[in-house]
Parts: structure tokens; sequence; C-alpha cells
């Protein structure tokens, strides 16, 4: 609207596009402070006819109508999860390695980032999903990932290297939810990102990340027991009966406990070879990386008013739950 020849600004409208202009370094991958994304066409352990229809499928998808558009001054999801790798990277959060993935990966396979640590049993991986979600149904539908592992077509590892270069491969491996609403990213803005705040959002990530891999840890088992098949035998009876006698309650490392409390007759009865091996990478990283992390977490002081803000946010009190 137009008065006596001068626009009228909104001052609300004015003051939100000062805040979240914050953001405006993280708007676009490889650009301002935004970690690059690599490209298909640097892979060499995907065959060019792969790799060619792999873009065929990224550009019909980032050709939906239904795409999120970006709004002038207006708070950006693409800068809130951008924001994110960018700091994981730098600020080591999770205390391995941070790996932004493709578009591809991103697109297809729903994965904005790769953790990774060496290990002597070799590399730990799990893959990011960051979310500024705040509705419920898109938790709903996201949260059907933690069901299963997810499969990243195009990785340049970190930790692992073949002649002296990082290791190009695909790889399946379970993945996460991480992230926060936009009160928190607010909060981020307002105070300039700085130290304080970014040590806090690291610690909360490492919260989500713990919880929701213990959480998977007790699906596994439950999902397992309840099947016929571990029924098969004795100690898969009796280990179905503690289960059911558990309910709500089993936590993660009784579930850990009950597993390796049976022997190998029965524990290769329950579990088919994936299954397995899903379980075992699950305890993995709880036990060699997440429990330390999350422990680490939670004997670190929060300023008062940042902890009320971290409790008011709904995403983060549902992806740490």
């Amino acid at each position: 609207m137009v008065i006596g020849g001068e626009r009228n600004i909104n001052p609300e409208a004015q003051e939100n596009g000062r805040i979240w202009s914050y953001f405006d370094a993280y708007k676009q991958a490889g650009q301002g402070r935004a970690v690059a994304r690599p490209e298909l066409g640097s892979f060499t352990h995907v065959s060019e006819e792969s790799k060619n229809r792999d873009i065929a499928l990224l550009e019909r998808k980032k050709s939906k109508p239904d795409l999120r558009e970006r709004q002038e001054g207006a708070a950006d999801a693409f800068a809130f999860e951008n924001y994110l790798i960018a700091q994981a990277a730098e600020q080591g959060w999770f205390g391995g390695e941070t790996v932004p993935t493709s578009e591809y990966d991103d697109w297809v396979s729903g994965v904005d980032a790769v953790l990774e640590w060496a290990d002597d049993e070799g590399p730990l991986r799990l893959a990011v999903d960051f979310t500024a979600a705040e509705k419920d149904r898109v938790f709903f539908s996201k949260s059907d990932k933690l069901e299963g592992n997810v499969r990243v077509k195009y990785l340049r590892s970190a930790v692992e290297t073949v002649d002296g270069k990082s290791r190009e491969l695909s790889a399946s491996m379970p993945i996460v939810l991480l992230g926060f609403d936009k009160s928190v990213f607010r909060r981020v803005a307002e105070c300039g990102g700085g130290p304080e705040i970014r040590r806090e959002l690291g610690r909360m990530l490492v919260l989500q990340a713990a919880a929701q891999v213990d959480l998977q840890i007790v699906m596994t088992v439950r999902r397992i027991f309840e099947a016929s098949r571990a029924k098969r035998t004795a100690a898969g009876q009796e280990a179905a009966q503690a289960v059911r006698e558990s309910g709500d309650d089993l936590t993660a490392e009784q579930a850990v406990d009950l597993v390796r409390g049976l022997d190998a007759e029965a524990r290769d009865t329950a579990f088919s070879k994936k299954n397995l091996s899903r379980f075992l990478e699950l305890v993995r990283l709880k036990e060699k990386i997440l429990d330390s992390l999350r422990e680490s977490a939670r004997s670190t002081d929060a300023d008062p008013e940042t902890q009320q803000l971290f409790k008011e946010s709904k995403t983060h009190q549902i992806l740490s739950a």
C-alpha cells in the first residue's frame, strides 16, 4: 500500500526480515557460508549410465510444483538445514566428521549429511536428515525412516582413503532426524550465532541422535521377538516373553543385554543376517559414540534462558523423546 507517494512498510515484517537475514549466508549450498555438496559428475565408483539416470531423476524431483519456495526476508528452511550442516562440520558437534551429501542423496534418499567416525572394527556411519519441521504430520511421515537403514549412493568418505584419496562408495546406514523449529533459529539470529548458542545447539542435537538410536534398538528388538521365527527356540521364547512383559518400559540397554544373552542358535534363528547386521551397527553407534557424547552433553551446565527455549521447542522435544 502506498500513502502520499511513499510505500507503507509493515514494521513487523521489516524487523523479521532483518532477523532472518542472518541466514542469508546459508541459503544456497556452496555459496556464502553454506557447505558445498559434491557433484555427481565427480564420482567414479558409479557408471556414467547410472549417473545420467540419477541426474534425470533429480531434475524431475526438483521440478515438482509443490517445491518449497524461498522468499526474501522470510524464514528459510533450506537455510536452516544448511546452517546446521555447516556448524556440525565446523564445530565438531558429534566428535567425528560431518560429510554433506550430494543433491541426489538429499532429494532422493532424504539424507542431508553423513556422520562418520573411524573405528578399529571399521568406520561407523550415521545418516542425518536435518529438519525445521513443526507440524506433526511431517514428523510422522519422516519417522518411517527410523524403521530401517537408508542407502547413500554418492559418498566421499572423510575417514577412509584409497591410494591416498578419499574413498568413494555407496553405503547403507541408520538415519536420524535432527533439528529445531523457527523459535530456536530466531534466537540464533538474534544473538548473532555466538559460541554459547552454537554449543547448546550441538548438545541438543547429540541428545536427539542418541535418543533416536536407542529408539531404533528397542524397535528392532520388539519387531524381531514379536515374529514367529524368534520363538522356534526355547531361548527365543524366553526372550519374546521378556519383551512382552517389559511393555513400554524396555530400554535400549535392556534390549542389548537380552540379545547378548542369547546363544548363537537362538540369535541366528531370531535374526536374519540383514537384521542382525543393522542391530549390531546400531549398538556400535550407541556404545562407541553416542553414549559418551550424551553423557558429556548432560553434564554441561546450560544457560537457564537457553534451556527454557529448548524445552519450549516442539521440534526438539519430539526428536529427543
